[in-house]
């Protein structure tokens, strides 16, 4: 007998964990145990607040974009709002493939909260693909330095071959002929097809409104930089020797492989992409696994923290729902009594 769907994606979530695991075993085991751990131990109380607060400060700046974006394709939403909907989605990332994955999760309840499904999951494609384009952007300078130091190439083709595959994505998805045909789907499709459609026409609304993207896009440059700033404090100190840009040049990179949807919140992939890129530039393997672990806690703490949200708002809509039931419980009541 063949498995339902419940147990097959139960059996390709359990491979992706030990997928996930077993990389990240073999990664931390190849190293030498002891120099790793004194390398993570060199990090201050200072040092560790300054890196914990500046990817705090990223996060405020991301739901700040992703109120933005959703306001921008008529779903408006609160900031405290988007940056509960942002904490919930670092919390579902835990458990889903890739560093991004709770973006499934965070579209789900940004459509529930606006009651408008196309936008909201429109706002929050948006919001990544303006979050990729600018985080390549910022790896676009060091990159060029590539053609003349072998040691950046790996990580400038990484965030080259990204940028160059999302513009011409764009170009393709906004081309006439491609315009005509989906408007022709949608007048004779399926009811899926005409859901398409709509998500179809939100995403093409962005496509005139250039202050609100312009704005989105500087959002997410502080974002990026923050995190990326977060990642670099670790590294300054533990004492790994990097310049400023060759953290612009690795870490977008490193955040691009680890979003690929391979296993849970890109678990062991991440990991393997900190050795690689940063042993390239001269980084002891020890050095680049122990930023790796350091960062991987940082995103940990934080998707933690979007689970006390998630519980907190999961806690207090019980709350509302039992009174209103109890709310009308009353007046019938009172109104059967009359």
């Amino acid at each position: 007998m063949a498995p339902g769907p419940t147990r097959r994606r139960l059996l390709g979530t359990l491979v992706r964990v030990a997928l996930g695991v077993g990389l990240l075993a073999w990664i931390v085991l190849r190293t030498d145990l002891d120099q790793l751990a004194e390398i993570a131990g060199r990090v201050g109380t200072l040092a560790a607040l300054l890196a914990l607060g500046a990817y705090g400060l990223a996060t405020v700046s991301g739901a700040a974009r992703y109120a933005l974006l959703l306001r921008t394709v008529g779903a408006p939403v609160s900031f405290p709002l988007a940056l509960r909907l942002t904490y919930v989605g670092y919390f579902a990332s835990l458990a889903l493939p890739g560093q991004n994955g709770g973006d499934l999760v965070k579209a789900g309840l940004a459509a529930r909260e606006t009651a408008r499904p196309a936008p909201a999951i429109a706002a929050t494609v948006a919001d990544r693909l303006v979050g990729l384009v600018c985080i390549t952007l910022l790896a676009a300078g060091p990159a060029m330095a590539a053609l003349r130091r072998p040691e950046y190439r790996e990580a400038g083709v990484v965030s080259g071959a990204v940028l160059a595959g999302v513009v011409a994505a764009g170009a393709v998805y906004f081309c006439p002929p491609v315009r005509r045909a989906l408007s022709g789907a949608r007048a004779s499709g399926t009811r899926l097809v005409r859901g398409l459609g709509k998500l179809d026409e939100a995403l093409v609304s962005y496509r005139g409104a250039w202050r609100p993207l312009a704005l989105a896009a500087a959002l997410s440059l502080v974002s990026q930089c923050l995190a990326i700033l977060s990642v670099a404090t670790f590294g300054h100190a533990i004492g790994l020797p990097l310049e400023p840009t060759e953290y612009l040049l690795a870490v977008p990179a490193i955040y691009i492989v680890a979003a690929v949807p391979i296993t849970p919140s890109g678990i062991g992939t991440a990991e393997a992409a900190y050795a690689f890129f940063l042993t390239r530039l001269g980084v002891p393997e020890e050095g680049a696994v122990a930023l790796a672990l350091l960062s991987r806690a940082t995103t940990l703490l934080y998707g933690l923290a979007g689970g006390v949200v998630f519980a907190a708002t999961r806690n207090r809509a019980g709350a509302e729902a039992t009174s209103d039931a109890a709310t009308r419980r009353g007046g019938g009541s009172a109104t059967a009594a009359s």
